[in-house]
């Protein structure tokens, strides 16, 4: 097994920051990512500039070169996951993020990214598992969150009405 380069990992990491617009200047950011060049970002972040796509594509080879170099790298397979949403790719951010979760599957943030997903493709099966697995390891965890159960409700009630065949009959419509 290929050793992870780190310091290629974290500037892999802060380059993808700027394309998405997630890194904000603030002093937070000064703590967590300290050798980020912030003169890329817009002051609100939020209007990406011309080589968007560009950039993601850049990005999305990039993820997939170090999941090429060491398919252990879970974190570049949730970058290239957010990458492939951004580049409306959902089909393949689920599939990446089913690849993570088999090699991490006690991470409660993966697991949710993972049934939002899935749930996006109308995939109530995997979405349902995910759902269930950040219910139960977030029952003592920080990350416990009781949208996860309301989305898991949600899920059900979906996952029965396509299997039933009703579609788009709810309670109340």
């Amino acid at each position: 097994m290929a050793k992870i380069n780190r310091n290629r990992v974290r500037d892999v990491v802060n380059d993808i920051g700027k394309y998405f617009g997630l890194l904000r200047y603030d002093k937070m950011s000064e703590v967590l990512y300290p050798n980020f060049d912030y003169k890329y970002l817009s002051p609100t972040s939020q209007k990406p500039d011309s080589d968007f796509f560009n950039n993601l594509f850049d990005a999305s080879n990039e993820f997939q070169s170090l999941i090429d170099e060491n398919s252990m790298c879970v974190e570049a397979y949730d970058w290239l996951a957010k990458t492939k949403e951004k580049m409306g790719d959902i089909e393949d951010a689920q599939t990446l993020l089913e690849e993570a979760v088999k090699l991490s599957p006690k991470a409660i943030l993966r697991q949710q990214e993972l049934a939002k997903y899935a749930k996006m493709n109308k995939n109530y099966e995997i979405a349902e598992k995910a759902l269930r697995n950040s219910v139960s390891l977030g029952k003592f965890s920080v990350y416990k969150n009781e949208d996860d159960s309301l989305n898991l409700a949600e899920v059900l009630v979906e996952r029965i009405a396509t299997d039933s065949g009703i579609k788009g009959k709810r309670a109340g419509n």
